[in-house]
């Protein structure tokens, strides 16, 4: 990963820093990301807000598409792999840990996140007007004894899942690999593997599947998919 100094900037007309962001973001890119930038096949935007406090840090392998990252206060970190195409908007507050993995591909989902973490698998597709939140942001108390309630916090996606247009993702939200998450569903607990969870919230509605990029035929992933299922069977039978 190559470090992004500020006279670079003229010279990638994808990349836009805010004043606020360039003291205070640590952009490393990629090879491949420089060039995507400096063509404008990829545009990402870098926000801060005037923080004092530990540096936050956007790390980049390489993608196609348009994306916003706006650090809001200090120690957000956003990392994303070499993935496909990403519209999507990523709001970081206090201590906040994103990563995207390899070959995922978003198609206009919406982060916000605070005192938390985000974590997306390889190879993952996520639809339209999906919403991440992982944190309430404010407090909720129980009135007998003042402990508090919300405490649940970070969203896990596992490799090769399939996240439906609309979706709503809070805190506590884990889903399984090869799994399929339903349009408008609202998830926030764990759904295992291989299973397609719809409704608010969300619950499995069935098992033993996986899904593929391509409407009319198997794709690699879902042959990789059917190969983990069969050894994950193999080992829940010994």
């Amino acid at each position: 990963m190559n470090l992004v100094e500020a006279d670079q900037i003229a010279s990638l007309p994808g990349l836009s820093v805010g004043a606020w962001a360039l003291d205070r973001v640590s952009i490393r890119l990629s090879i491949e990301m420089l060039n995507r930038l400096r063509k404008e096949e990829a545009q990402v935007h870098i926000g801060a807000r005037p923080w004092s406090g530990p540096e936050s840090s956007f790390e980049c392998g390489e993608f196609l598409g348009k994306t916003r990252i706006d650090f809001l206060e200090p120690d957000g970190h956003v990392r994303i792999g070499r993935c496909g195409t990403l519209n999507t908007t990523i709001a970081c507050y206090r201590g906040v840990e994103v990563s995207i993995g390899d070959r995922t591909t978003i198609n206009g989902a919406r982060f916000s996140v605070m005192n938390s973490r985000v974590v997306l698998g390889e190879d993952c597709m996520l639809g339209d007007s999906i919403i991440f939140q992982p944190n309430d942001q404010h407090a909720i108390y129980d009135l007998e004894n003042l402990d508090r309630v919300n405490t649940k916090t970070d969203i896990i996606l596992g490799d090769r899942v399939w996240v439906g247009l609309g979706a709503f993702l809070l805190a506590g939200a884990e889903i399984g690999e090869g799994s399929i998450i339903g349009a408008g569903s609202i998830v926030t607990g764990s759904i295992p593997p291989f299973s397609v969870a719809a409704g608010v919230p969300a619950r499995v509605v069935r098992s033993n599947v996986s899904w593929s990029r391509n409407p009319s035929a198997p794709d690699s992933g879902t042959h990789r998919m059917r190969e983990r299922f069969k050894t994950l069977q193999s080992k829940t039978k010994d």
